[in-house]
């Protein structure tokens, strides 16, 4: 974020895949609302999203809806939940 931009970032994580605490009513919602990529887009708002890999493999518009909005920062796509400090170095690179 440059210098000039100041105010309210918003972090937000992103969970696409269905975990099993995940019904198929709520995964066919997030489906249809597109993560609702597109509201936090169209606001303006500066917002910082973090995905799994995964997530872009089960919603192939996913890596298209966030490129349209320059509000909107990827912050990583790890294939999992690992905390990549306590993980090898040769699996943090796989994992990103």
């Amino acid at each position: 974020m440059s210098a000039a931009k100041r105010g309210f970032h918003l972090t937000l994580p992103g969970n696409l895949m269905g975990h099993s605490n995940v019904s198929e009513e709520a995964r066919a919602d997030i489906e249809r609302a597109r993560a609702n990529i597109d509201v936090i887009g169209s606001s303006g708002l500066l917002v910082s999203m973090s995905f799994q890999g995964i997530d872009f493999e089960w919603a192939p518009w996913l890596r298209e809806a966030i490129a349209q909005y320059p509000s909107i920062d990827m912050l990583n796509a790890t294939w999992s939940h690992s905390i990549l400090d306590m993980i090898s170095s040769q699996q943090a690179l796989w994992e990103v």
